[in-house]
């Protein structure tokens, strides 16, 4: 009976000191997280300002894309334009051909 009651209190300890040591992890994982979304919220803000000085510096028009439904009406737009276009997305991939460059870009 001592020797079971002894080893029922060694399980609960083990378990208390296992749960304890990985929420320690956890704790260090989660400011860790924090501190990478605070990054990428910096970054976001800084790439957002570049972005209104760019557009305010060179006057360039925004293409939006909840307005434009088809490729061809982002093609009428870079060929009529006469000011810069911005487009505010990742550039996937670029790609030369005989004419010049054509760029991979998604939203």
């Amino acid at each position: 009976m001592k020797r079971d009651l002894i080893k029922y209190i060694f399980t609960i300890l083990i378990i208390i000191s296992f749960t304890f040591c990985n929420n320690k992890e956890t704790i260090s994982v989660e400011s860790n997280t924090i501190a990478l979304r605070n990054e990428i919220k910096k970054n976001d803000s800084l790439n957002d300002l570049n972005f209104e000085n760019l557009k305010s510096k060179y006057n360039g028009v925004l293409l939006n894309n909840d307005s434009l439904n088809f490729t061809y009406e982002v093609e009428e737009l870079i060929k009529s334009s006469k000011r810069p276009l911005l487009i505010k997305g990742m550039i996937i991939d670029i790609i030369k051909n005989k004419e010049g460059y054509k760029l991979i870009i998604t939203y």
